[in-house]
């Protein structure tokens, strides 16, 4: 039998995204996001790249899915920071109404604010496979469990400076 390829995951994990059921509980968001760092640290251990994250985040949300969320956010600031010879990323929240805005940040490649609209969109890219790696379907994953919380994802960035991906779980507390 042979392994499946990576556009098969990615598209399970869609599905799985979508269907899982929600078993909301207080998340430590500043562990899951260390737990999401040290697998990429893991990945490429000659990497150098500077990871601040805030301490007491914390999130009414499923552990698991906020798990994928943060995988998939931490890793694309990972990877297109790849060619940055300064690399930082920061994970921190803010308060907002009666919610709490996440973000992963990151002094990358960044793009440009135009093509935004496609950047949760399955299988869209921004940047070319040739450079960095991927298949268009990790953010999507991201959009769809941070919806099915009830929050709001979205991005914002700089070609050549980063960009910065914000999303919200729902209320803060159940």
């Amino acid at each position: 039998m042979s392994a499946s390829s990576p556009v098969i995951d990615g598209l399970l994990g869609l599905t799985r995204a979508g269907r899982m059921h929600l078993a909301r509980r207080r998340v430590d968001v500043s562990q899951a996001a260390r737990r999401a760092v040290a697998k990429l640290r893991a990945r490429e251990p000659d990497r150098r790249v500077v990871v601040e994250i805030a301490e007491g985040l914390e999130a009414w949300a499923d552990e698991a899915l906020v798990a994928v969320v943060l995988d998939q956010l931490l890793g694309n600031a990972w990877k297109y920071t790849r060619r940055t010879a300064d690399a930082r990323v920061e994970v921190g929240a803010r308060r907002s109404g009666g919610s709490v805005v996440f973000h992963v940040r990151d002094n990358g490649v960044g793009f440009d604010m135009a093509r935004a609209g496609r950047l949760f969109t399955p299988f869209a890219r921004l940047h070319e496979g040739e450079h960095f790696e991927g298949h268009g379907l990790g953010l999507a994953s991201a959009r769809r469990i941070v919806e099915r919380h009830g929050g709001e994802i979205r991005a914002e960035a700089r070609e050549g400076e980063g960009a910065t991906l914000y999303f919200s779980l729902g209320p803060a507390a159940a």
